[in-house]
């Protein structure tokens, strides 16, 4: 398949860092803390105060031991991969795409790189990647949780991918007897060695899974079953989904989840295990209960060889004014870009100018947008079914429908809503 060429930039074991013109560091390095150091180097742009800060945020949270991703904790190897980082940065193929932030602004997408952020990568490596003084640096990044959890639903049993490209559905009752809201919650990676992503379904009651609760779990298509309802989702570095202070999701007695994980495996992996988790915070109560809205196109058919197909949903608010605060969101391969807004005006909640299938993170608004009783709430989402898709399967491409198997695609958008 052709779906993970450009992942291998990012998502591969790699052998040691390629050489370029800027060449190796002239003082080796063990790592980020405890260095004695080079020379300070007094250029405009070095390692130490301008490079490690942005790769920290942006670069790190894949980038890092034990993950798919070659690590970046030292400076030797972010130099050694200096002129890579700035193509694939000003080509905006990595990092993943996140949602635009002229838009809206958003709580836990770090990993947004910025014009600034791409030039400064570029003029670092024209410059030959001057390191400056290790002084200097910024603390490392580290990751942050939504926990401490109420609750914690784990995969019944670790399992062993033997090949690659694989999805594995286990169905995780909550085992409440009794209504409670959802405030929050969080994938943990068992092993991100081979753990990809992750999305999570709620299962409305009646709504069963092709296998049930089969504690080994169940191979699965990528795109869930009919009347699965996104949650949220999960890649490496992601945020968990937690709504504001007195807020939360009506889940009804005996809830049950469907943990999606996708796994890659390589040669290297042989014999290794995942047994993943999901965090929640849950409450008995809550002063502003939030409405889920499912918003999305289904029946479409995209044409071969379209690079530009969009389709357009609607729906009216019909309660009284209320605020939007987090949109999840599901594409596939051929996905090119989404746009969610909201209002008379159109208010942007949500865009995406660029969809990764592989990133399907929750994105938590800093300034909710507010609804008025009547407003039309709106998401369009674009596919690439041409030659020209990094993702494409068929050569000559194929009509593209919507469905649930790994060959089809789909346009999922979930919105978190409450009364003002």
């Amino acid at each position: 398949m052709i779906v993970y060429a450009l992942l291998a930039v990012a998502c591969s074991q790699p052998d040691a860092p390629p050489a370029t013109e800027t060449g190796t560091p002239s003082v080796v390095e063990t790592g980020d803390s405890g260095d004695s150091g080079p020379v300070p180097d007094d250029s405009a742009i070095t390692y130490y105060e301008d490079i490690r800060p942005i790769v920290d945020r942006a670069c790190a949270r894949c980038h890092a031991e034990n993950t798919q991703a070659f690590s970046f904790n030292d400076a030797a190897t972010v130099v050694g991969y200096a002129d890579l980082i700035a193509s694939e940065t000003a080509a905006r193929r990595r990092p993943p795409p996140v949602a635009d932030r002229t838009c809206a602004a958003y709580t836990g997408d770090a990993w947004y790189v910025s014009d600034d952020d791409i030039a400064t990568f570029a003029a670092w490596a024209e410059a030959n990647t001057p390191l400056g003084d290790p002084a200097n640096a910024s603390p490392p990044w580290e990751r942050t949780t939504i926990g401490p959890y109420d609750r914690t639903l784990t995969m019944p049993q670790p399992w062993a991918p033997t090949t690659d490209n694989r999805y594995r559905c286990y169905e995780l009752p909550l085992g409440n007897t009794a209504p409670t809201y959802l405030r929050g919650l969080e994938v943990q990676a068992g092993n991100e060695s081979i753990a990809h992503f992750a999305v999570v379904y709620l299962l409305p009651p009646g709504v069963t899974t092709r296998e049930g609760r089969n504690p080994q779990g169940y191979d699965c298509g990528g795109l869930g079953e009919p009347g699965w309802q996104l949650l949220t989702g999960w890649m490496p570095g992601a945020q968990g989904l937690k709504f504001p202070e007195g807020s939360g999701l009506p889940l009804p007695a005996d809830t049950r989840f469907v943990f999606q994980m996708h796994y890659r495996y390589t040669a290297y992996d042989a014999g290794s295990t995942d047994q993943s988790a999901l965090g929640l915070l849950l409450a008995d109560s809550v002063a502003r209960p939030i409405t889920r809205l499912d918003l999305g196109p289904t029946g479409f058919t995209i044409p071969a060889g379209d690079p530009n197909y969009a389709e357009t949903t609607e729906m009216t608010w019909t309660s009284p004014d209320a605020e939007v605060l987090a949109v999840s969101t599901r594409m596939n391969h051929l996905s090119a870009g989404l746009e969610v807004t909201a209002g008379t005006d159109d208010a942007c909640v949500a865009r995406y100018t660029r969809y990764d299938a592989f990133s399907p993170y929750p994105i938590l608004l800093q300034e909710p947008r507010s609804i008025r009783n009547g407003d039309p709430l709106r998401a369009t989402c674009r596919w690439n079914n041409s030659d020209t898709s990094p993702y494409q399967m068929y050569h000559p491409p194929q009509d593209a429908r919507d469905g649930v198997s790994n060959d089809s695609e789909t346009c999922k958008v979930t919105m978190y809503v409450v009364p003002k």
